[in-house]
């Protein structure tokens, strides 16, 4: 099934997801109180299923209506970075991809499991895509990234310097730069080292900054 996917640009999504922050997050809150912005806020129930992940191969879905955000049980219980990060994916759907869930028929686990089926795989790549980034913006907004990105990266001055004068290309060590940092900040927002790292390493104006 092909759906009528814009292939938004990322900037696009970084402005959109800034403009959930300055609308559910005002206060600038670091880490982002996500599920009480989608409880308290958007009034959206975050309910756990037993083996929703065994089920559906992923840790979550949102219902057609928008009024409840399902999770996998083991994630909702177990595992605050993910539970966190599926939070935010799938209030990326709803922001970003309301109008195809709109076109949908589902009101179970199951017919959601058949449509997930049947939907053209690269346009469901785009889907999560789009939600992924959405997520990474919204829990790493840049405004609480940049000045902790700055400091970190001073940090690692010496170290590069040494990669540099032993003649070892940029190439060599920007991803040793890139897990350090972010296995340094990713505690602040609440969010894992993978998901840092993916948040700074797919973002130019982060990684320009590395010399």
């Amino acid at each position: 099934m092909k759906l009528p996917l814009e292939r938004l640009r990322k900037d696009d999504i970084r402005i959109r997801a800034d403009e959930f922050n300055s609308q559910y997050n005002p206060e600038r809150t670091i880490p982002v109180p996500i599920d009480t912005i989608i409880e308290s806020k958007l009034n959206i129930d975050i309910v756990p299923l037993a083996n929703l992940r065994e089920n559906l191969d992923n840790d979550g879905f949102i219902s057609r209506d928008f009024t409840t955000i399902y999770l996998d049980q083991d994630v909702y219980l177990s595992f605050e970075t993910r539970y966190r990060f599926s939070l935010a994916h799938e209030i990326g759907h709803l922001r970003l991809h309301k109008k195809i869930y709109d076109s949908f028929e589902f009101s179970s686990l199951e017919q959601w499991i058949d449509i997930y089926l049947s939907v053209d795989d690269d346009d469901y790549g785009w889907l999560e895509y789009q939600a992924n980034m959405f997520a990474g913006f919204v829990l790493i907004p840049d405004y609480a990234l940049q000045p902790r990105f700055k400091e970190a990266l001073e940090r690692t001055e010496s170290t590069i310097r040494t990669a540099r004068d032993a003649g070892l290309a940029r190439e060599h060590y920007v991803d040793f730069v890139v897990d350090y940092i972010a296995r340094k900040l990713a505690p602040s927002f609440n969010v894992s080292a993978v998901c840092m790292g993916k948040r700074i390493s797919l973002d130019d104006r982060y990684v320009s900054q590395i010399p």
